[in-house]
């Protein structure tokens, strides 16, 4: 199957601006952790990351190291552009697997606004069909994650996405 590789060109400077967020904001790149990169695509996480571990799990086989992502062992959680996707009753089921079995794993999240700069940035970057797969809304996304986790941070960039750094509500 083929992804338009969007870390390349001016969007990869969105792109990798977004990955940056993830690992500044939890401050991951640490060798005692071990990353699962859910819904990893070409693996851009793994490549910025120089110390820690990272698992990448995806639908695509090509860009995935493991085909059932609750095997891993892993204390840190990394989702990015991934949940809108899904349906809501598919998020909800991961957040209950966290919070059954992985409650103490750092959570960061990165969720399109899908707002009107969000859209303008689609024509721009020449991707006119970024949000036509979108299931879940920006909205909906964020009430699932209050929903289930305590946020610690939370990271804008540029107003088209939001980084959230959060772990399970106890």
């Amino acid at each position: 199957m083929s992804l338009k590789n969007y870390y390349k060109g001016l969007a990869g400077i969105y792109f990798s601006l977004t990955i940056n967020s993830i690992v500044k904001l939890g401050d991951i790149d640490k060798t005692e952790n071990t990353i699962l990169d859910f819904g990893s695509g070409y693996g851009h996480l793994k490549k910025n990351i120089k110390k820690a571990k990272v698992i990448n799990f995806d639908k695509i086989k090509e860009f995935t190291d493991v085909h059932d992502w609750k095997q891993v062992n892993f204390n840190v959680f990394v989702s990015n552009q991934v949940f809108y996707e899904l349906t809501e009753e598919k998020i909800n089921k991961i957040f209950d697997y966290l919070k059954k079995f992985k409650k103490d794993t750092m959570i960061i999240i990165g969720i399109s606004n899908q707002n009107f700069l969000s859209k303008i940035g689609m024509f721009i970057l020449d991707y006119k069909n970024a949000h036509k797969k979108t299931i879940t809304s920006f909205t909906d996304q964020k009430k699932i994650i209050n929903k289930y986790c305590e946020i610690i941070k939370e990271k804008n960039n540029f107003f088209v996405n939001t980084v959230i750094l959060c772990k399970i509500k106890s």
